[in-house]
């Protein structure tokens, strides 16, 4: 008997909650759609001044990028640095350590860094 009578409450239960999910269904609707409109509304994604500031690096800092193994191309002076250059064999001679340059990064149709360009101001 006690069997039955849970059976029966949970097959209510659950008529109760299938029959309140119609009723709401028409509202759930009209949710959904304003969800999926804020959703699809990209808006603003990146905004940047219109002045545009050019990076300038020391020579210090080159050569701690070469040290490190640049994963890029590098460019000093149109000398030619490729990545994964072993720091150890490289001629910094061509580095003026107390020069600014100035930074061009030069990137790939697929917006991946290319090779990255100092020349000496």
């Amino acid at each position: 008997m006690v069997k039955l009578i849970s059976h029966t409450a949970v097959l209510v239960m659950l008529l109760a909650a299938i029959s309140l999910f119609f009723i709401l269904f028409e509202n759930c609707e009209n949710i959904l759609s304003n969800v999926n409109r804020a959703i699809t509304d990209k808006g603003v994604v990146y905004q940047t001044s219109e002045t545009c500031e050019e990076k300038i690096v020391s020579g210090a800092e080159i050569t701690g990028m070469i040290r490190n193994g640049p994963e890029t191309d590098i460019y000093i002076n149109s000398v030619h640095v490729p990545a994964h250059t072993d720091a150890d064999s490289f001629d910094y001679s061509v580095i003026d350590i107390s020069a600014s340059y100035a930074v061009e990064y030069v990137f790939s149709p697929a917006g991946e860094t290319e090779s990255i360009k100092f020349i000496k101001r």
